[in-house]
């Protein structure tokens, strides 16, 4: 990963957090356009952004009783 690179991800985090300018969003457009890995970057950052904030349903199964008592049942013999 590029120097480059990380100052987009910084400025992308930023944009999640309190916003940016027209040019700094511009520019991250402009790198995202170019760069596959900032792309898969900035997605999962989203995703996660907005599945901690509450915006989007956790999509992760819960554990069943049986579950449970299996995983327990793993850390008590370790």
């Amino acid at each position: 990963m590029s120097k480059h690179c990380e100052e987009i991800q910084i400025l992308h985090e930023e944009q999640l957090a309190k916003g940016v300018g027209f040019l700094r969003k511009t520019r991250i457009r402009f790198h995202l356009l170019m760069c596959k890995c900032c792309r898969d970057y900035t997605s999962c950052s989203e995703k996660i952004d907005r599945v901690l904030s509450g915006q989007e349903k956790n999509e992760t199964s819960k554990c069943t009783e049986e579950e449970k008592g299996k995983m327990k049942a793993g850390l008590i013999q370790d």
